[in-house]
């Protein structure tokens, strides 16, 4: 049988899943040391804009989505499923230090992956 490969944040609700997304964006900017408004204008947009992402409220454009983890040294597996694996060593540590929770998930979503190969 099949396990669900998604993490425990995305079985609960959508809301859940992109509060938990907009959770990893603030995490990666505050271990910056940038506001919003910064990391906003970064990316050519407003802290408006930017505060939605980071509560949740609306889904991180995909093309400024790739620009930010290129830009920090993350990877789209620790914005959507808290895999700090790919992630710059130096910020996975601060992650999983700073946000236990991340460890959880990551072992959560090892497990699922041993289970799903082809």
């Amino acid at each position: 049988m099949l396990q669900n490969p998604m993490p425990k944040t995305a079985r609960k609700t959508p809301r859940a899943y992109m509060e938990g997304v907009g959770n990893r964006i603030r995490w990666v900017r505050e271990y910056a040391n940038l506001g919003q408004t910064e990391t906003a204008k970064l990316f050519g947009l407003n802290q408006a804009a930017w505060q939605k992402w980071e509560a949740g409220d609306r889904s991180p454009d995909p093309y400024i989505l790739v620009a930010f983890c290129r830009r920090f040294h993350v990877t789209m597996d620790y914005i959507f499923r808290a895999d700090v694996s790919g992630c710059h060593r130096a910020l996975a540590a601060a992650l999983l230090v700073q946000h236990p929770e991340l460890s959880e998930e990551l072992q959560y979503t090892a497990v699922n992956t041993d289970n799903n190969r082809l």
